[in-house]
């Protein structure tokens, strides 16, 4: 079920992702995967700040709630769907932060933290 929230949280929610990012950036070389857990973190909170800014709902901890606001906060703007963003986010918080058996290598994490990057910047073009 998800969150109603006043548009004012949605600046709350776009300062931590961009928290997450930094803390990403920093510990990239010295704990890659730890560091791409946190891109992950960055990606969720980025799109939590999109769909409570677009729409007032946020999506509790079942990722299809995530991925169902994106889709109708897109039809809403009438912009380019970052689906695919947000999926990858999804789907690597699991890998990155809680699977020990798989790995995510440097060159995988500073992609994705890219990647993070530059969907934080999207969502605060709408923010903004």
């Amino acid at each position: 079920m998800v969150e109603e929230y006043l548009k004012e949280y949605s600046k709350d929610f776009l300062s931590k992702s961009k928290k997450f990012l930094e803390i990403a950036k920093s510990n990239l070389n010295k704990y890659p995967e730890e560091a791409a857990f946190n891109a992950t973190q960055a990606i969720i909170n980025a799109n939590d700040a999109f769909t409570i800014f677009i729409l007032g709902k946020k999506a509790t901890k079942d990722h299809r709630e995530a991925i169902f606001l994106h889709k109708e906060a897109i039809k809403k703007v009438g912009d380019s769907s970052k689906l695919p963003i947000v999926q990858l986010g999804l789907e690597l918080r699991e890998i990155t932060g809680y699977d020990i058996k798989k790995r995510f290598g440097k060159i995988n994490s500073e992609n994705l933290i890219k990647k993070a990057e530059r969907f934080i910047d999207w969502v605060e073009s709408f923010i903004k």
